[in-house]
């Protein structure tokens, strides 16, 4: 990756969790389960935390692979191990989310996402669609939430799927 690549990801991605962090926190006052409405506060607060600390790790990532000097391997260890927490507390957010919508016996649970195939798009054709769902008049929390999902996926599975030189070019 370039240091032009990652501006750009900081680009796409801020807009989004902006858009997340004020949708959970809507959601969060909303929930009549103080254990649920407390840890859902948790996990946003940890991704508000992790998200500046991951991008500084890419950019540490990028300026070590640039130079090829020494660290490339704990750079990126500690790249993914970011990734991964991200990853988890994203993940534990939307679980929160599911589980209020069972618990309060309202919305449903989409499986799936119309019109929309993610496997077949790219990090940066998700990111674009996420910005124009998040820009639309029609606000479908689910289909968000499903979409964002995808993009910590994609991340943390690009971050885990290379060994190597290819991993360290990445």
């Amino acid at each position: 990756e370039t240091m032009e690549d990652l501006v750009q990801f900081v680009k796409d991605l801020s807009p989004c969790l902006s858009k997340v962090s004020h949708d959970v926190e809507g959601r969060q006052n909303d929930l009549l389960n103080p254990p649920q409405r407390e840890s859902l506060g948790q996990h946003l607060g940890q991704i508000k935390t992790v998200a500046p600390i991951l991008i500084c790790s890419m950019k540490i990532f990028i300026q070590i692979l640039n130079q090829e000097g020494k660290g490339t391997d704990e750079a990126i260890e500690n790249r993914n191990y970011l990734s991964r927490r991200m990853h988890d507390e994203i993940s534990d957010v939307m679980r929160v989310l599911e589980e209020s919508t069972h618990y309060e016996g309202s919305g449903r649970v989409v499986t799936e996402v119309s019109g929309l195939n993610l496997s077949e798009i790219t990090f940066h054709e998700v990111i674009k669609k996420i910005n124009q769902m998040l820009a639309s008049s029609v606000v479908d929390n689910q289909l968000n939430q499903q979409v964002i999902q995808h993009i910590v996926e994609l991340g943390y599975k690009l971050s885990e799927s290379f060994d190597g030189q290819i991993k360290n070019e990445i």
